[in-house]
């Protein structure tokens, strides 16, 4: 790998021992960024911007399920270097050639707290002072994550604005209140109207669930579940 004077593409490296890679990340010219789980990559990854991701899979393994549940569609979206821990070190299954290539043509960024899901949810949405949904418009959820969701709707809610949901396809979850972040009104080009909210206090039920049925599930309808095995 030519070393020149740009700046170096920063990598988040999942390893028991930090100096495992060292010696390919050298030959990559990449900046190392290391993590001992997976709980820590993934708050890194909230805080900075990196450009591929170098994995044990063991410390994977080791992982929570929660925690391998909000990994696996999280890595889909960057350059992805996965290993094995050997006695003599770590065997990749990916090619770090390739790798390499895709990082330095990878634009560095930040992942998502949540990891949203596209799905087609069914749902009922009443403003805050309409504790009986008596007034409630018919709506419906494009994509969902365990902090927000983007609901398809022309009712003028506004930013800032409370709103109170009945999810059809959480029916263990009576209400789930949300604050309208942002709103898309009808009428503009190539997009959909409707709201970005924000989950107000999701308790552990409700992140676990919408994890569980909608992100997991669309991770492995892309393959990833297979990918990760050790």
């Amino acid at each position: 790998m030519m070393n020149d004077n740009r700046r170096k593409p920063s990598v988040l490296v999942l390893a028991a021992d930090p100096g495992s890679a060292a010696e390919v990340l050298r030959w990559l010219n990449v900046e190392p960024l290391h993590v001992g789980s997976v709980a820590e990559l993934m708050e890194h990854l909230c805080q900075t911007a990196v450009s591929g991701l170098v994995v044990e899979l063991d410390s994977v393994a080791a992982a929570t399920p929660d925690d391998r549940d909000r990994l696996f569609p999280v890595a889909a979206r960057y350059p992805l270097l996965r290993a094995r821990r050997t006695v003599g070190g770590l065997a990749f299954r990916d090619d770090p050639a390739r790798f390499g290539q895709d990082v330095a043509a990878f634009a560095a960024r930040r992942g998502r707290r949540h990891v949203r899901a596209a799905v087609r949810l069914n749902c009922v949405a009443a403003r805050a002072d309409d504790a009986e949904f008596m007034q409630a418009a018919e709506t419906n959820i494009l994509d969902i994550s365990a902090g927000g969701a983007f609901v398809y709707t022309q009712e003028p809610y506004k930013t800032g604005e409370s709103v109170r949901l009945r999810i059809l396809e959480l029916p263990s979850v009576e209400v789930v209140r949300a604050d309208v972040r942002w709103r898309r009104r009808w009428g503009v080009q190539g997009e959909l109207p409707g709201i970005g909210v924000e989950f107000v206090d999701p308790d552990a039920r409700l992140a676990a669930e919408i994890r569980f049925r909608f992100v997991t599930t669309a991770a492995k309808q892309g393959g990833l579940s297979d990918d990760w095995t050790v």
